[in-house]
């Protein structure tokens, strides 16, 4: 867990760009266990890492050439039309430099995120963003983005001066 969690935070901080750090951007994190069957359906500009303990059926598409799926250390080619598709067990990780989608039906998933994107679970199971505690699964999408930062003066009331001329 320790080690899934370091590959995370060094995947979030290759996706956060300086670019988007000037725009406030950055990567959120998304973490999801399943307890039983499962579906998970992540889209977005994202980084996945994560342990398909029982077979699974696993689907990523995205641009060809702008991602890259491992299992236990084994690339997985894209076809043509850039969809890897696989029933598997094993060790995941998934780059991206481009949005992809990424489908995983399974039982016991343990799969972490990072980037930004959406998510939507199907089954039973808990879910942590961006470090929160862990909560079940919504029957609604999920944002994976930073969490809101509060900077200097937010929460804080305007001051006015006036000026005087004399």
């Amino acid at each position: 867990a320790v080690v899934a969690a370091v590959a995370l935070a060094v995947a979030a901080a290759l996706l956060a760009s300086p670019a988007a750090a000037a725009r406030g951007g950055g990567s959120g994190q998304l973490h999801v266990v399943s307890q039983g069957t499962a579906y998970v359906d992540v889209q977005g500009r994202v980084v996945a890492l994560g342990v398909l303990p029982q077979p699974s059926r696993l689907e990523v598409k995205g641009r060809p050439g702008a991602f890259r799926v491992t299992v236990d250390g084994e690339v997985q080619r894209p076809n043509r039309r850039g969809l890897v598709r696989l029933l598997t067990a094993g060790r995941l990780f998934v780059q991206s430099i481009a949005p992809v989608r990424i489908r995983i039906q399974g039982a016991d998933l343990d799969v972490s995120f990072a980037g930004r994107g959406q998510a939507f679970l199907s089954g039973a199971g808990t879910y942590s963003l961006n470090g929160s505690a862990d909560e079940p699964w919504p029957g609604t999408p999920i944002l994976i983005k930073p969490t809101p930062r509060r900077g200097r003066g937010q929460g804080q009331t305007p001051t006015t001066s006036t000026s005087t001329r004399g």
